[in-house]
């Protein structure tokens, strides 16, 4: 599980466009009190690679 932060080093997007991709629906996440995890495979969905 990936914070909103780590996806978006990851991805080298700003904080606030992975939270965009979240609300919007791009990319699904699981929202733990205040803040969002999101699922390797999710991301991988979101990048389009083949999940590992």
């Amino acid at each position: 599980m990936y914070s909103v932060e780590q996806v978006a080093e990851l991805l080298g997007l700003h904080v606030r466009t992975v939270r965009g991709y979240i609300r919007a629906g791009r990319l699904r996440a699981t929202r733990i009190g205040k803040q969002y995890r999101i699922a390797g495979a999710d991301l991988d969905a979101l990048t389009g690679r083949p999940a590992s």
